[in-house]
């Protein structure tokens, strides 16, 4: 089950595109806002893109040195063939890993955190989008795996899972959001006012999109105990040392005690 599982997704790679999502166009320019707000409060000189979608958003006001593109598949803007989960990029060469639905399409998206945590500096900014599975786009994700459509991921990931990982690999989470339009298909006028009636708030958490923003943590030191050294207790009166130490246990002499009339 779990080797058609993943021969599923692997076979998806050619549907991990903008335009062959529900609003695709709509999802892009939104999930680009985003991410160039993010950009714009992070300091770093070196970009990774991961993914295919990574590739198709429009952050030109990224003002470093190098932008890299990385996916598993040749595409107009990839810059490097390689599979996320096994990046061949230096260890601490990175300051900013954007992961745009990576997550949701791609297998092994642990081992996927852990690379993308490998190849991060210290202090380094991890940006992730993935489907909000508690939303009306997480029950078309769940429906579109179903009916076995590969434009479709078949794991959809909770941001309590999604921290938990973070958590193990030593990522401190900064921000966290939920964005994107409520419904995976245009609404009819008619059908506004029921989703107006809502309220904002509960719109907002009902967005089609998750959004996490985490930063590696610096490795802290392991600071080792000393060595172990023979412990002695304190004596007391009437008793010696030897009789007190924990590598030999306490027995009292037995002695005969004669009363002299």
């Amino acid at each position: 089950m779990q080797q058609d599982k993943t021969e599923r997704q692997n076979s998806s790679y050619r549907f991990r595109h903008w335009e062959n999502l529900p609003r695709g166009e709509s999802l892009r320019l939104m999930v680009g806002h985003e991410i160039e707000d993010s950009l714009f409060q992070t300091e770093g000189e070196r970009l990774l893109l991961v993914g295919s979608m990574a590739g198709e958003l429009d952050v030109s006001s990224f003002q470093g040195e190098q932008k890299i593109c990385v996916d598993a598949c040749q595409g107009p803007d990839v810059d490097l063939m390689n599979e996320p989960h096994c990046l061949a990029i230096q260890t601490r060469s990175v300051d900013i890993v954007v992961l745009p639905l990576v997550l949701d399409f791609y297998p092994y998206p642990h081992q996927i955190l852990a690379e993308s945590h490998r190849v991060l500096v210290e202090g380094g900014c991890l940006i992730i989008i993935v489907i909000n599975p508690y939303s009306f786009w997480g029950l078309r994700s769940w429906w579109g795996a179903k009916q076995q459509q590969a434009n479709w991921p078949s794991t959809l990931l909770s941001n309590r899972r999604i921290e938990d990982w973070l958590n193990l690999l030593q990522f401190q989470i900064c921000n966290k959001k939920t964005f994107g339009p409520l419904m995976p298909m245009r609404l009819r006028k008619k059908t506004l006012p029921f989703s107006l009636s809502m309220g904002k708030k509960k719109a907002n958490q009902l967005g089609g999109l998750n959004m996490l923003v985490a930063t590696k943590t610096t490795e802290s030191m392991i600071h080792l105990r000393d060595r172990w050294r023979r412990f002695e207790l304190q004596g007391n009166p009437g008793f010696s040392k030897a009789q007190l130490s924990r590598s030999q246990p306490f027995r009292p002499k037995q002695e005969i005690i004669v009363y002299e009339k």
